[in-house]
């Protein structure tokens, strides 16, 4: 039971690190001279915002366009190695048929964008709430 206590929080923050699918700097010029950083940290804190509404929502749609088509999702158990989104994508079906009532709450949250505005990374601490259809231990 404790191993499964610990397998969907870290599923979480690996989906956070490897599948976001999103450019932030594709609208501004490579020199940051160009770049409103305000409105770029505005954009970021957006798509963290909206990385897992797939859980709120349950929708597989939701979830596919978190996930770049070539990510890697990295489990607790060293089968849960997968790649590409049709490797992922069973997995999350059969998560989002077990999780109902998903919650999400975000704190510290740390942005660093770098100084031409193209790529951003991220902490924060995820509290994940939720009740579940389908006892842990068959998770």
């Amino acid at each position: 039971m404790k191993k499964l206590n610990i397998k969907i929080p870290l599923t979480l923050i690996l989906i956070s690190i490897f599948s976001c699918n999103f450019n932030v700097g594709n609208d501004y010029a490579a020199t940051n001279d160009n770049v409103d950083m305000a409105t770029v940290e505005l954009e970021v804190k957006d798509v963290i915002a909206t990385t897992l509404n797939f859980f709120q929502t349950g929708n597989i749609e939701d979830a596919k366009a978190v996930f770049s088509n070539d990510a890697v999702l990295i489990g607790t158990d060293e089968a849960e190695y997968l790649t590409g989104w049709e490797e992922i994508e069973p997995s999350i079906i059969a998560q989002l048929a077990a999780i109902k009532d998903a919650k999400f709450d975000t704190r510290d949250l740390n942005i660093t964008i770098s100084s031409s505005g193209d790529m951003a990374a991220y902490t924060c601490v995820i509290d994940f709430s939720f009740f579940s259809i389908v006892p842990f231990w068959q998770f």
